[in-house]
């Protein structure tokens, strides 16, 4: 009995953090499609090429004492802007894949549209597939930028 009640408890306690995260998120944030998303990708991978970009200009310009406390200040301001960029990004992504966040229609690279619908308190794995074209769509992007061409930068996240 311990253990059904504590599993029922556990249930209602994940349906109100989702209800909850649900409300609070999707009123702060228009309802989504890749059209939306695709000026938070550019923003993260120039955010990358300017981070890349010190670093290259930076090992370019080496002397002998090494790099200056401005350029190493440059640099891991760039390295903080990008990190907390990433950040941001993988939580709007942790929000799309557990339905927090409405979707709407989304033309496909095939010119098709494709629809997701989102009701509460159903199975979220349809909000995968947007994943999967947002982390398409990032890789093609980023992956676009000269400077990023060279690194292999998508195993185990988008960002």
């Amino acid at each position: 009995m311990a253990i059904q009640s504590n599993k029922r408890l556990l249930l209602e306690l994940d349906k109100h953090r989702r209800d909850i995260n649900k409300e609070t998120i999707n009123a702060k944030v228009d309802d989504l499609n890749l059209e939306k998303l695709n000026p938070v990708v550019d923003m993260v991978a120039n955010s990358r090429a300017a981070y890349i970009g010190a670093l290259m200009k930076l090992s370019n310009s080496r002397s002998d004492t090494g790099p200056s406390i401005k350029e190493m200040d440059d640099l891991k301001e760039k390295r903080e802007e990008f990190e907390e960029l990433v950040a941001a990004t993988n939580a709007l992504e942790v929000a799309i894949e557990r339905g927090y966040v409405d979707i709407i229609s989304a033309k496909l690279s095939m010119g098709s549209e494709w629809t997701v619908p989102v009701f509460p308190d159903t199975d979220l794995s349809h909000i995968s597939h947007l994943v999967l074209l947002w982390r398409g769509v990032t890789q093609s992007l980023v992956k676009s930028l000269p400077i990023i061409k060279h690194f292999d930068v998508f195993e185990e996240s988008c960002f």
